[in-house]
């Protein structure tokens, strides 16, 4: 019993203590030219976590093989710009385009967060985050075609946008 009171006080200590963090170099202007991308609204015409969960898929599917993963150095001459792309982008374009496609087909945006990641071999990434239904976390990635739980996930999330904020936990 003693246990089970100090995991679930370790996991709401965890849950609690997320810190406002830094938004990532190039996103700054996010907010204002692309008001969508900051919505933290909950409702959408697709709410059932299946639905959810198979149209995730299938827009990372989609983007994944759409779009040429292409540099900002190489594409704008700037270390870092968020933009939507058209034919090629970075990972942070292909996560933005994804939110974008997901919202236009009906997830509210509050269950769609962009999240900078990083893993060994992989020092800095952003993926998208979908929500399919309370404490189911899904990510999408521009480095793989498979949609994975965030759980089993290989990356440590450094932060992650919440409507127009960023946040750290740890």
């Amino acid at each position: 019993m003693l246990s089970r009171i100090i995991l679930v006080g370790l996991a709401l200590t965890t849950a609690a203590s997320a810190q406002p963090a830094r938004t990532p170099p190039g996103a700054e202007n996010l907010c204002r030219s692309h008001p969508w991308a900051c919505s933290s609204a909950t409702t959408g015409t697709v709410a059932g976590a299946a639905d959810i969960l198979a149209m995730a898929r299938a827009v990372n599917r989609e983007v994944n093989n759409r779009i040429k993963q292409r540099s900002d150095r190489s594409q704008y001459g700037v270390e870092e710009k968020w933009s939507l792309p058209v034919s090629a982008g970075d990972c942070e374009d292909l996560a933005l385009l994804k939110k974008k496609m997901l919202i236009e087909r009906g997830v509210a945006p509050g269950k769609l967060r962009l999240a900078q990641v990083m893993k060994r071999n992989v020092p800095s990434h952003v993926v998208l985050i979908v929500e399919a239904a309370p404490r189911q976390e899904y990510v999408l990635d521009s480095l793989t075609g498979s949609v994975g739980a965030r759980a089993s996930s290989s990356y440590v999330f450094l932060k992650e946008q919440n409507g127009a904020r960023w946040e750290s936990r740890i």
